[in-house]
């Protein structure tokens, strides 16, 4: 019975971690205060910086949840927001962020209002924020931002489909800079004879315990119908 538990155990602490966690895909991102469960299977990719400046590199979450950017330039490297208005700044002493920006105040959301028109001329106030050459933040141009799925993913969330492009502009110095990429809804595995995703899981696990229980039963068994030799008696001691 000892060896059949340790095989059950094995088989459990077998089964891939990896196929547990996509059982049941997790997201930061929110609608209404509530997670967004098909999240998940929303992929955001950099495909290009151009043109490439020396020192510069960007790049973003998969998820969709961050965009990066730091700078080992000599020049100023400055972020524009969504109404190209100056949004974060990287310089030699390290990373501001204007306090009049209508993206500072809506990044600090996953699911915030759009810029209002108009503010984009307004001076910059800067503030330090950061003593670090690189920032990351939240920005809704690289996710998707509807409370109901693309009409192109509802109508077939099975397979693999471009949402869309994405631009973040920058300017090293006075060199405009554009950062491009795509956001993909990468395709969700359809329920399989009624089962979901957990289920199909949970049920592999399950199997695998059972095999592995199977097998050490069957070593168990043969093992007790090998025959043993025969005993030769002992002579008996003459009187």
């Amino acid at each position: 019975m000892r060896t059949l538990r340790i095989a059950v155990l094995l088989a459990v602490l077998a089964a891939p971690a990896g196929a547990l966690a996509a059982a049941d895909p997790a997201s930061a991102h929110l609608a209404g205060g509530q997670p967004i469960p098909d999240a998940a299977y929303y992929q955001t990719t950099l495909t290009s910086t151009q043109p490439a400046a020396a020192g510069v590199r960007a790049r973003v979450d998969p998820r969709g949840e961050w965009i990066e950017v730091a700078s080992s330039a000599a020049e100023p490297v400055l972020i524009l927001g969504y109404l190209r208005e100056p949004y974060l700044r990287i310089t030699a002493a390290g990373t501001d962020e204007n306090q009049l920006s209508q993206s500072a105040l809506i990044n600090k959301s996953l699911f915030g209002d759009p810029a209002t028109p108009g503010q984009s001329s307004v001076a910059p106030a800067w503030k330090r924020i950061s003593a670090q050459h690189t920032v990351r933040w939240h920005d809704h141009r690289i996710h998707w931002m509807g409370g109901a799925q693309p009409p192109a993913v509802a109508a077939d969330p099975v397979h693999a489909h471009l949402i869309g492009d994405w631009t973040v502009h920058l300017l090293a110095g006075t060199t405009p800079i554009t950062v491009t990429g795509s956001l993909r809804w990468i395709g969700k595995p359809a329920a399989s004879s009624g089962l979901t995703v957990r289920a199909v899981v949970v049920t592999n696990v399950v199997l695998a315990v059972l095999m592995a229980a199977v097998v050490v039963g069957l070593r168990l068994r043969r093992r007790t119908r090998i025959p043993q030799p025969a005993r030769t008696p002992e002579p008996t001691p003459a009187a």
